[in-house]
């Protein structure tokens, strides 16, 4: 399943699509907000059957999102997404959901809900990284294993919430099929303005 876009913290209001790729018959599914097993046509707009949109996103959009299919009497699950709902504290971190290759160049940026950018800092498990000249952006050029990690933003006297930053030691990631469970979780945070509700643990 690819995400777009490609990040995975949202504004509540933001848009985010689902794919499962041109192969297959496939379809988009979810549990999310005590329903289970939701078809996109539930909750979504489908595009080709094997993709699905959210115009408008809520509280009650997190959950686990994946691609499904049924080949004869035996049903496959892809890899898929756990999607997290937080708290809005003005400022969110834009980082890439899906794992990157060892080489690749990732672009973080730190984003506020309202008014101009501000200078950031950024943290990987919690340790201040060095700043960098283009204020309320980070650039990690020819990413390595050790740059995995849980990231975060602070601008402006706010933190954002943190992020996994997956790096995967191919040239390509290319997920299997499992028939079980889901696999290399990840998050989509949407940002409320409101209270802190943390539904889903998908860090």
């Amino acid at each position: 399943m690819t995400l777009s876009p490609d990040q995975s913290q949202f504004f509540r209001g933001n848009s985010v699509s689902f794919s499962c790729g041109a192969s297959g018959p496939w379809t988009v599914r979810r549990n999310s907000s005590g329903r289970y097993n939701q078809l996109c046509s539930d909750f979504g707009d489908v595009h080709h059957k094997s993709s699905c949109s959210l115009d408008r996103l809520f509280l009650q959009d997190s959950g686990q999102y994946w691609c499904e299919t049924n080949r004869g009497l035996v049903g496959y699950r892809g890899v898929g997404w756990l999607l997290g709902v937080f708290s809005d504290r003005g400022i969110l971190l834009q980082i890439p959901v899906r794992p990157v290759s060892v080489g690749d160049s990732v672009f973080l940026l730190c984003q506020r809900d309202s008014g101009p950018a501000l200078p950031a800092r950024f943290y990987r498990d919690g340790l201040l990284l060095p700043e960098q000249p283009a204020g309320h952006t980070m650039s990690l050029q020819q990413v390595a294993m050790s740059d995995s990690g849980l990231y975060q933003c602070e601008s402006g006297g706010q933190r954002s919430e943190s992020s996994r930053l997956r790096v995967h030691s191919g040239q390509s990631h290319r997920p299997g099929i499992s028939s079980s469970t889901l696999t290399h979780p990840a998050a989509l945070h949407i940002y409320t303005g409101f209270g802190l509700c943390r539904k889903y643990n998908g860090l």
